[in-house]
């Protein structure tokens, strides 16, 4: 007997197991361009997740990271 369309659970989306945004952790590091140094930086300024990375201005994360404000753009844009 042939399955019928949706009976394999590969093309059922009710049954597949859907990675979320919310199941990975994403530490300041894993963005590119902060290394270490930078990661220590924003941390002793009060930048302890991505999403305070996210709202910041790149005038701002420039300032407090010590890095130009077209990679501190590049970090915020990914961090987004």
């Amino acid at each position: 007997m042939a399955k019928k369309k949706g009976e394999n659970s590969k093309e059922h989306p009710s049954e597949q197991q859907v990675e979320t945004f919310e199941d990975k952790i994403i530490d300041i590091e894993d963005l590119p361009h902060v290394g270490p140094a930078t990661a220590e930086k924003l941390r002793a300024a009060g930048f302890h997740s991505i999403e305070a990375i996210a709202v910041a201005s790149p005038q701002e994360l420039s300032s407090v990271a010590e890095i130009g404000e077209s990679t501190a753009f590049k970090i915020i844009d990914a961090a987004r």
